[in-house]
């Protein structure tokens, strides 16, 4: 976790592989997570569509392409989503406080190659996440997967980092 909290602000790429009974096959989706520390998220979908989620402390804008205004709502007033939010910020500034405020957390490996299970610690979010895996080396995560207590995944790889050029 100490590695990761000496990034800066950093471009990484991701491929978000959708698991759901609900789905035929699963979905897979591209783009990019921009990360500006603490607070600041954006997340760009490039492939098969486009979206666009800007997280600025609680604060969510969805921007669609063809599907108006953008739209903003409150993370306060979505829980689970504020949890997984704060989640992916707390990993990504190497915050084992915040983690651990959420999930009973396990963790394997060494500095170099390590592993996280995260087991929620909140009754309203063990109905929506069972568990969630996030794997990385040094101070670069690799890929994080959400299992819901339906067996439902989403397992996301993230392809590289760099530093942000903006």
């Amino acid at each position: 976790m100490s590695s990761l909290a000496t990034q800066r602000e950093a471009v990484i790429a991701f491929t978000e592989t959708r698991h759901s009974s609900l789905l035929k096959e699963p979905l897979v989706t591209t783009g990019e997570l921009l990360f500006k520390p603490p607070s600041t998220l954006e997340r760009r979908v490039t492939a098969p569509f486009e979206e666009r989620y800007i997280i600025e402390g609680d604060q969510v804008t969805i921007e669609r392409p063809g599907a108006g205004d953008p739209r903003t709502l409150s993370l306060g007033s979505q829980p689970l989503l504020a949890n997984l939010v704060e989640t992916i910020r707390a990993l990504l500034r190497g915050d084992l406080r915040a983690l651990d405020r959420l999930y009973r957390i396990e963790l394997a490996g060494t500095r170099d190659n390590w592993a996280l299970t995260l087991l929620p610690s909140d009754p309203a979010m063990v109905e929506f996440v069972a568990t969630v895996r996030v794997t990385g080396h040094a101070g670069m995560l690799e890929e994080m997967e959400v299992i819901e207590p339906s067996g439902d995944r989403t397992v996301t790889r993230f392809e590289h980092a760099h530093e942000a050029s903006r």
